[in-house]
């Protein structure tokens, strides 16, 4: 029988290869790259899907798919908002993961011990097996003053003198997310991107037609309302289709003379998303760029038209999602405010814009943007402002609940130190968050300091 679980999920990462669509280029040149030992950045926007496909790769019966017989490869995953935050404690996390994979290996844990050497030691004892190293969300090390160039530096030459390949995820090339030292330095050159934009037509045929399936929903009936809603962009098409599915349910039938209804529900959802793509992530070349195309005008940067397809919110020379088009076009996404610079007093404290995702120091927007857990965290905060937020609920609004049991004090107590150096990088005291020891964290106003 047809089941009414909704199969369509725009939540956390996918971890089950059997929901996983679509990607087939990016997976071939992934696997390819690994296969001779290159070095990938995987590049895309926020829920372009960078960990789900990173847990794609990671899976062993993808693996075998791809590379069969693969015996020589050790395939480790390290996320970096949730790593420590300098050189040593990154190590350690690294052979801590690769003693789980080789228990037999008498390798070094003491965090004392994680020199240079000793990493080049543990290649060493690796060989003649790869080590393949995922690094999810780069951006985190990459604009981190506590680890230095020397770093990055001391990462390209194990690449190219040991058996090492890292696959890293960021969201924007390494050459613009690496501060200026280290994005002018050798050290991106060892890569090759490879993009998350918009499915290609063929994936998203085959998207609709696997996930409707089990459940028996008439889907590619309203295929046409699909895409004009939410172009080819997987996380925009899972929310399609999860409107879809829904109304399916309630009304026991679906047809194309429901897709106003569909449509109404799916604005509503999808608008803090495009209001955050319109106020962080895109450039103000590109919000021209977009404005000259929802008008139905000519771009007058081809180049920038390029770039937006790269990223998937442009697709054929058209903006992919018409209802992102009609937004642009009555000029209805809200803007976070513009206080005037010179006085900054009339908004004191942390502003949190939640529709358009933009956070603002005593009047100052924030920039660049937090990462997706920093900004949780402190979305988090600022909703209980001068409440206690436990660790578990901590864990939940900000992780995800699959991560209960994943994520410990040090994990979250990382994450806090890099929001506090982002909202307030002059330092200790912090005057924002305080850590209630034992109990949890705290939003305040600001006026006391938290040594």
């Amino acid at each position: 029988m047809p089941t009414a679980v909704n199969p369509y999920d725009c939540g956390g990462p996918i971890r089950n290869p059997q929901d996983f669509y679509g990607r087939s280029h990016q997976l071939q040149a992934i696997f390819g790259l690994i296969a001779k030992g290159g070095c990938v950045n995987v590049v895309g926007e926020r829920r372009s899907g960078k960990t789900s496909l990173l847990f794609h790769v990671l899976h062993p019966q993808i693996q075998h798919q791809y590379i069969p017989g693969d015996r020589q490869n050790i395939y480790i995953y390290l996320d970096a908002e949730i790593c420590p935050e300098e050189p040593r404690g990154f190590f350690r996390e690294l052979f801590t993961k690769v003693k789980a994979q080789c228990p037999d290996l008498p390798i070094p844990l003491s965090e004392e011990e994680m020199d240079e050497r000793r990493v080049r030691g543990l290649l060493e004892m690796l060989g003649p097996r790869r080590l393949v190293v995922f690094i999810d969300e780069f951006e985190n090390i990459a604009q981190s003053p506590a680890f230095p160039s020397r770093f990055f530096v001391f990462l390209r030459g194990l690449c190219n003198c040991y058996n090492l390949a890292l696959v890293i995820a960021s969201c924007k090339r390494l050459v613009e997310c690496c501060p200026q030292e280290v994005s002018s330095s050798p050290f991106p050159n060892i890569f090759t991107p490879v993009f998350l934009g918009s499915f290609t037509q063929e994936e998203f045929e085959d998207f609709i037609l696997r996930s409707s399936k089990p459940s028996g929903v008439p889907m590619m009936q309203m295929r046409n309302e699909i895409v004009s809603m939410a172009g080819y962009y997987p996380y925009l098409l899972q929310m399609a289709c999860r409107h879809c599915f829904a109304l399916w349910v309630e009304q026991g039938r679906l047809g194309p003379e429901m897709g106003p209804l569909i449509r109404r529900r799916f604005e509503e959802e999808a608008r803090p998303y495009f209001e955050s793509v319109w106020n962080r992530y895109l450039s103000k070349e590109e919000r021209e760029t977009c404005s000259q195309l929802a008008r139905g005008e000519e771009a007058s940067r081809p180049n920038v038209v390029w770039r937006l397809e790269q990223k998937g919110y442009v697709y054929n020379g058209r903006i992919a999602s018409d209802v992102f088009a009609e937004l642009i076009r009555r000029q209805d996404l809200t803007l976070g405010p513009s206080p005037n610079p010179n006085s900054t007093s009339a908004m004191p404290g942390i502003w949190v814009d939640e529709k358009s995702g933009n956070v603002y120091i005593n009047g100052k927007l924030l920039s660049p943007p937090l990462t997706a857990h920093q900004f949780s965290l402190l979305r988090l905060l600022y909703r209980n402002k001068g409440s206690i937020c436990d660790t578990d609920t901590i864990i939940k609004e900000v992780f995800g609940q699959e991560y209960m049991e994943k994520v410990d004090d040090q994990r979250i107590a990382q994450l806090v130190s890099r929001l506090r150096k982002r909202i307030e990088p002059e330092g200790k005291p912090w005057q924002y968050i305080q850590t209630i020891h034992g109990r949890g964290l705290r939003l305040r106003d600001g006026d006391s300091p938290d040594d």
